[in-house]
């Protein structure tokens, strides 16, 4: 299966940039296992660019973003406003990652260019965009992603970047798969 088969062709919708994020969550859900899930969305050094886990996109509004950007195997289009741009890549988390969601540099690539051109879109604009990047728990995938656009965007190491996710968002830990994916995309699309 090809990588444009996971991304969602009819989720895109186009909305103007530049809505103001009105609130980002801090509280905290127990789950069935037991353990702490997060309900939280981090804005990443005041860049627009916010990680999160799947249970935000669930348990809050999500109408003050502009684009929210699913990179896990479930998508959350139900839970996404009509005037809210959506992108749904089904991502593994990994090579050991589930039977459902793909793993390869070309998924992780679409993935972190449609961040990139969401951000460019709206550089002539005033206001940068508020984009919102999950995966299932906000630790990996979406950190990997996110990671990947500011070192390629800001000419940063992917050390100095991944150190500014964790400054905001301490949970972020990209396993060696995605941290590989990584170092490849800022090799092809950095400085």
């Amino acid at each position: 299966m090809s990588p444009e088969d996971h991304e969602g062709e009819d989720a895109e919708v186009d909305a103007p940039f530049g809505r103001a994020l009105s609130r980002a969550s801090s509280r905290q859900i127990r789950t069935d296992g037991g353990w702490q899930e997060d309900v939280e969305a981090n804005e990443i050094a005041g860049t627009g660019l916010y990680v999160s886990g799947i249970s935000y996109v669930y348990e809050e509004d999500v109408s003050g973003f502009d684009v929210v950007i699913t990179v896990c195997e479930d998508s959350v289009r139900d839970y996404i406003p009509d005037d809210t741009s959506y992108r749904y890549f089904c991502m593994a988390d990994g090579e050991h990652g589930s039977d459902r969601g793909e793993h390869s540099y070309e998924l992780f690539e679409m993935a972190v260019n449609r961040v990139r051109q969401a951000r460019v879109g709206a550089q002539s604009d005033s206001t940068p965009p508020c984009i919102l990047v999950h995966c299932h728990m906000g630790q990996s995938r979406s950190v990997s992603v996110v990671t990947a656009a500011l070192a390629a965007d800001h000419e940063m190491s992917v050390e100095t970047a991944l150190e500014q996710v964790r400054d905001e968002r301490p949970q972020a830990d990209p396993n060696d798969d995605m941290l590989e994916l990584i170092e490849q995309y800022v090799d092809v699309h950095g400085d």
